[in-house]
């Protein structure tokens, strides 16, 4: 089966100053072939088609470490699609759209020199210095992304204990039997996964129970959370109680969404 990839290529290029680059150039790949770069590619959308690969495809992602080293124009040029699971480039003899439904990973220092942890006594940065740094990271950029949580410094005592996590094959195994009780739950709908999941299949088919819903609302209402911020807290809960191997999500489940998205200090 063809892979495909959507990926940031940055100019100029330079491995040791990837960050440098002044615009984002976007393409596309699949199998390895280049499809799309900073021209229209005509032959690269033939292609696509040919290759069955018109519907969007689950592509994962990664844009690395220290993402708010990225011009924050880079940055917001995944907001469409991210939102769409499509691209769309125009250039002046037209455009062209390609299938770009991927996962988008991110991880960022707490600040510039990086030990604005805890106490933040070691940090040499200044307040402005700090806010500059994270604001490059735009709220309608946080806003697409489900899962905001913040790691601490390890600590010597934690070292120590030593004590083991789950195998790679037993979350492989939980997640495999997870995304096979969305498929069935969403099937009748034309859906597979909870992240598919519309607002008008959300607050209808599997509204739940409002008293499960009191903390959510209440979040919405006191603009902690945007409209957007509210399906995709129900998106998770949902796939959080299929983790747990429940019937639906429980307030807890939705409490524990809401966690997992505001664990940084960004209500969004």
């Amino acid at each position: 089966m063809a892979q495909a990839c959507l990926s940031t290529r940055l100019v100029p290029s330079c491995s040791s100053a990837r960050h440098s680059a002044a615009r984002v150039l976007v393409c596309i790949r699949y199998d390895g072939r280049m499809l799309g770069t900073d021209g229209l590619d005509r032959q690269g959308h033939s292609e696509v088609d040919r290759l069955g690969l018109s519907q969007p495809l689950g592509v994962y992602f990664p844009l690395g470490d220290e993402a708010p080293e990225f011009p924050r124009s880079v940055l917001d040029s995944l907001r469409q699609p991210l939102e769409t699971g499509r691209i769309t480039l125009h250039r002046s003899a037209g455009q062209v759209t390609y299938p770009a439904k991927f996962q988008l990973v991110m991880a960022s220092n707490p600040c510039l020199c990086g030990l604005n942890t805890g106490s933040g006594a070691y940090c040499t940065c200044t307040v402005a210095q700090r806010r500059n740094y994270l604001a490059r990271l735009s709220g309608p950029l946080l806003d697409r992304i489900d899962l905001q949580v913040q790691v601490e410094r390890p600590q010597s005592a934690a070292l120590a204990l030593g004590e083991p996590g789950e195998s790679s094959a037993e979350v492989a195994q939980r997640v495999a039997q997870a995304r096979a009780v969305q498929a069935d739950r969403l099937a009748p709908f034309g859906l597979s996964l909870n992240a598919e999941a519309p607002m008008s299949v959300l607050s209808k088919e599997l509204r739940l129970p409002s008293g499960d819903l009191r903390a959510l609302n209440a979040a919405l209402d006191r603009a902690q959370l945007s409209l957007r911020g509210y399906v995709r807290v129900l998106r998770i809960a949902w796939t959080i109680s299929d983790l747990c191997l429940k019937d639906h999500p429980e307030a807890e489940d939705i409490d524990a969404a809401m966690a997992l998205r505001q664990s940084t200090g960004t209500r969004r």
